[in-house]
């Protein structure tokens, strides 16, 4: 028998409009020591339980990082080091090797290369394969770029003002390296579609010139000549998304000689909007950044490592691509590296820091009170045609994707259908929480038809057990499924019978008197 044909799902995405007064907050920072001066860091699932995990790389003569398995409940266990190689400045996550598991890739300052981790999917890792690249690797990107579905990097090497780009080969390893001119001094770098052709480019944040660098993709691992673009100061970390929700990609830099962040608006032509700048925090030295709807409000946000206040700042972003000042979540000495993720699976980005100065990272659970909105439906199964309410509640206010402004909408849809509704709390918080209705066709019924005969089911919707009741002269009735497959005949004695289906599945039956004048739809749930 085949199982649920019409099944209702529930999930929650977050989203909605703008409110500059749903105010972010989290929880005070929990402190994990390392064994050395902490770097950057990644999170990812590396030993494939479900949780996020936290790498932070260390530099030193010899280079290692440091992983933290993370649970359930944010927290996170003991460092287990992994050697990479000569100061270690950058670590990034992605599944090199298709394996499914994630592998690490490291940039060595003062070794000039790289350095490859592969994952085993146990939260360890095989020996690393180092790959020389331009001198002064600083930070790094994965991603495919010539389209052959594989992973690649760009590093950005500091000091010969370039970016190298190894092409990788699907087994976790790199070749045909080659180096494309940026400006001087780049330190951060990112890669994403910029001009909408689907093939990502490449942009550098220049801390010797002032400026970011621009490089179009062609989809086969080539680049045009850069394009730069002034910010006002040393640029050092850069992060990009959609920050004005207009389909175009934006970026957003960390100036690290003021409490600024300088952010471009992309046009989806290959161009950017001048430099805007925001504070992140009053007398702040940005050096890490990141990106995340952190309050759930459908707006993209920034946060920063505040390096001379030992804060991570919190950018509130908006629909239109403007930012409010940064609030401050203290953390430990001298942070540098930021990174974001869900570390204890509430639906909620938190953050994490690595502090150069305490040697150890911070981390933020995200406690930003947000509404609880959930929808249930009047008809918990649909035939087409039919109509059913959709009721929401655990916020003040409703707004439906259907029109509707109140708790609850009317639906008859022809197909399987997801509705959405956004709720909005006292403290203008907002969630939407989408609703699924599945909708079968109900044919293959012979003779399906109204009937107003007095024939009676109870209960309905029914768990195992349900009773006919019948005063009509026909007594012979039949079950049929949505296939139209007859699974069971039932005789009425005393004007009732009692059908026990507990061996069938969840779903829609059909029950048919045996002339065909008199048809009732059940529902197992």
């Amino acid at each position: 028998m085949k199982k649920v044909l019409s099944t209702l799902s529930l999930f929650l995405i977050f989203t909605g409009g703008k409110s500059q007064t749903c105010a972010v907050s989290f929880s005070p920072a929990v402190h994990y020591t390392l064994t050395a001066s902490a770097a950057h860091l990644t999170s990812a699932d590396f030993n494939g339980d479900g949780n996020k995990d936290l790498a932070c790389a260390q530099s030193g003569t010899t280079g290692t990082i440091q992983l933290m398995l993370g649970s359930a409940s944010g927290t996170f266990g003991a460092p287990v080091t992994f050697t990479a190689g000569n100061g270690a400045t950058d670590v990034q996550a992605a599944d090199l090797n298709g394996d499914g598991n994630q592998d690490l890739v490291v940039t060595n300052f003062t070794g000039n290369d790289i350095s490859v981790l592969l994952g085993t999917g146990t939260g360890s890792f095989i020996a690393a394969v180092n790959y020389t690249v331009a001198s002064g690797p600083r930070h790094m990107a994965c991603i495919d770029f010539n389209n052959d579905t594989k992973l690649d990097v760009v590093i950005a090497a500091a000091n010969v003002a370039s970016v190298t780009v190894l092409m990788g080969d699907g087994t976790g390893s790199f070749s045909a390296t080659t180096n494309f001119a940026v400006g001087s001094g780049p330190m951060g770098v990112i890669a994403a579609d910029f001009n909408g052709d689907t093939n990502p480019d490449i942009v550098t944040a220049n801390s010797g010139d002032n400026n970011v660098s621009l490089l179009l993709g062609t989809g086969t691992g080539s680049f045009a000549a850069p394009v730069n673009f002034t910010i006002s100061g040393s640029s050092r970390k850069i992060t990009w998304g959609d920050f004005n929700n207009d389909g175009n990609n934006d970026v957003a830099v960390a100036h690290f000689q003021s409490p600024q962040v300088f952010v471009l608006l992309g046009t989806g032509t290959g161009s950017f909007s001048p430099s805007v700048p925001y504070i992140s925090g009053v007398g702040a030295v940005c050096y890490g950044i990141t990106s995340a709807d952190f309050n759930n409000d459908g707006s993209t946000d920034l946060a920063t490592a505040n390096n001379a206040l030992s804060t991570a700042g919190v950018l509130l972003g908006s629909n239109s691509g403007t930012f409010a000042s940064g609030v401050g979540f203290p953390v430990q000495n001298v942070p540098i590296g930021i990174t974001q993720n869900d570390f204890n699976n509430d639906g909620k980005i938190d953050l994490a820091v690595a502090n150069v100065g305490g040697s150890s990272i911070s981390v933020l659970l995200n406690n930003t009170a947000l509404p609880t909105v959930s929808v249930v439906s009047s008809s918990s199964l649909l035939c087409v045609g039919q109509t059913a309410t959709l009721t929401a509640s655990g916020a003040s206010t409703y707004s439906w994707n259907t029109g509707s402004a109140n708790a609850s909408a009317t639906i008859s849809p022809a197909t399987t259908t997801m509705y959405s509704v956004v709720g909005t709390a006292t403290n203008s918080c907002k969630v939407t929480t989408s609703f699924t209705q599945n909708v079968s066709a109900c044919t293959n019924i012979s003779g399906v038809v109204a009937s107003n005969n007095p024939v009676l089911i109870s209960p309905n919707p029914f768990y195992n057990t349900f009773t006919i009741y019948s005063e009509a002269t026909i007594q012979n009735f039949d079950i049929y499924n949505v296939q139209g497959k007859k699974i069971r005949s039932i005789q009425i004695s005393n004007d009732k019978a009692q059908v026990n289906l507990s061996e069938e599945n969840a779903g829609i039956y059909f029950i048919r008197s045996a002339d065909g004048t008199i048809v009732k739809k059940i529902v197992k749930e």
